[in-house]
């Protein structure tokens, strides 16, 4: 009887043993899913940010695509190669304005990696 309990008490031993092994396993698949998710969610709102910027970006060249189109359409009408001055002052009005827009999006660039 003595060999039989032995034996039992060993299986016991080796179900406990596995069953911690599996609980552990468990534990740090866990953790790591966790990490994972937290990662996926950092990059989702770093790419939603980037996109709002592109297409800010893409809208202000627009704009001064918009605004060189008149520029040379006026000046084709004119018939001169020269730049008149209000044309002057009209590029570089966009390229101040331009230069401003970049200057305001890497302080919201900041902002938001401060955050």
């Amino acid at each position: 009887m003595e060999e039989e309990e032995k034996e039992g008490l060993r299986t016991v031993e080796c179900l406990r043993g596995r069953l911690l092994a599996q609980r552990q396993v468990s534990r740090s698949t866990k953790e790591e899913a966790e990490l994972i998710t937290k990662k996926m969610e950092e990059l989702e709102k770093h790419l939603k940010e980037e996109i709002r910027l592109r297409e800010k970006a893409e809208k202000r060249l627009k704009f001064v695509m918009k605004k060189l189109e008149f520029i040379r359409g006026s000046r084709s009408l004119e018939g001169s190669e020269q730049l008149s001055s209000s044309e002057v002052s009209c590029v570089s009005s966009v390229s101040t304005s331009a230069s401003n827009s970049k200057e305001e999006e890497e302080e919201e660039e900041e902002e938001v990696r401060e955050e």
